[in-house]
């Protein structure tokens, strides 16, 4: 029997816990799925990403690297896929989303002129004007199948783009966190986790702003801290790159503290293993959330939570697992001090702030989008 061989593409590798988790979880899944009749190559900016694969026996994983070991990978391979990710939107600054869209068609044209089936499993898609819609159906247009991680994403594609996409979940959710959790004693203080990036450096090429963000959740924590005495806060830095991570602007945000305040605030911050991140999580009673995996990571641990809705696929995913819209704060929010108040009904009432999509049935969608594709290059 021939055997698969795959090339598996994206941001891993690159100290973001988020797209690390994705490539860990879809991995594993193909491993179930092909049951070792298929070879893995995964590509991985950094190799820290290795230690945490728990590999079966038999199963056959290359970790590729150098532009000469990835251009091997690709030409050896007979499907090609992107696994997960937001790459696919309008958001934000032109130049930014141009670059990304650039880097997808060359490698969509590598692809096609080397006769491959290019997947793009449990991905977003999201396009708010003419041109984005544009950039999407020029990179679908080099797809041999696709799945989308939530409504939205399949809502879009189902209307403008000629592909009958296959309806999934973020594939983060496959992941088995299960040996991670830790039972925490009840106290009377809250643990509230905190995930912050900086949204304007990021997406809108406008640090500045991020100056002024620093700000506002620096005064929000100093408020809840002096008016809540039962309330301690722990920063959670999901993107560690030194360049586009989240550790600068936390690090900014608890020099603006005083005395009282840092002394019941810490950092976790992702180091490369998972399951101490995810274990530390499950520490806490309640998190807001920033960044996207945040949320994701919420909904796994079964945790109350807050969404900072600074990008689309935000409000999409809280969506998706049934939040209430009295959970989400915008970014206009968080700057005239909303978020304390938020914070304060989310410690006092923690029942009101969460999800009611069973997480079983996410998994569930997850698995669907990645068999799916799979069938369509298994047999």
């Amino acid at each position: 029997m021939r055997r698969n061989k795959i090339f598996l593409f994206g941001y891993h590798g690159r100290r973001n816990i988020g797209d690390d988790v994705v490539c860990v979880s879809l991995v594993k899944t193909l491993e179930k799925l092909f049951k070792f009749r298929a070879l893995l190559y995964v590509y991985t900016n950094e190799k820290y990403i290795i230690k945490n694969f728990v590999r079966e026996n038999g199963s056959d994983i290359y970790f590729t690297s150098s532009f000469a070991s990835n251009l091997k990978a690709l030409m050896g391979s007979q499907t090609v896929i992107i696994g997960g990710g937001d790459y696919l939107d309008d958001y934000g600054h032109f130049l930014k989303r141009l670059q990304i869209f650039a880097q997808l068609f060359a490698f969509g044209i590598l692809t096609k002129i080397s006769a491959k089936k290019f997947l793009i499993i449990n991905g977003g898609f999201r396009a708010r004007t003419r041109i984005g819609l544009v950039f999407i159906k020029i990179i679908l247009g080099f797809t041999y199948c696709v799945s989308t991680k939530d409504g939205d994403s399949l809502s879009l594609l189902l209307k403008y783009v000629n592909k009958r996409p296959e309806k999934g979940f973020d594939t983060a959710v496959l992941l088995d966190y299960s040996h991670s959790c830790q039972r925490r004693a009840e106290t009377e203080i809250k643990n509230i986790g905190l995930s912050i990036t900086p949204v304007f450096s990021n997406f809108f090429l406008k640090p500045y702003k991020d100056e002024a963000l620093a700000k506002a959740i620096a005064r929000t924590v100093e408020n809840l801290v002096h008016n809540m005495k039962n309330v301690n806060f722990c920063f959670l830095a999901l993107n560690t790159d030194v360049r586009v991570g989240d550790l600068k602007l936390i690090r900014k945000i608890m020099l603006m503290l005083d005395e009282e305040a840092l002394r019941r605030v810490k950092l976790v911050a992702y180091n490369g293993n998972i399951s101490d991140f995810i274990s530390k999580c499950s520490q806490l009673d309640a998190i807001v959330c920033c960044k996207l995996h945040s949320i994701i990571f919420s909904y796994m641990l079964q945790k109350p939570m807050i969404v900072i809705n600074y990008h689309p696929k935000n409000a999409g995913l809280a969506r998706e697992i049934g939040l209430s819209s009295h959970c989400l704060v915008s970014l206009e929010d968080v700057f005239t001090g909303k978020l304390g108040s938020m914070i304060s009904a989310l410690v006092n009432t923690p029942e009101e702030f969460r999800d009611r999509l069973p997480i079983s049935e996410a998994r569930e969608r997850a698995f669907n989008g990645v068999q799916k594709c799979m069938d369509c290059v298994m047999w």
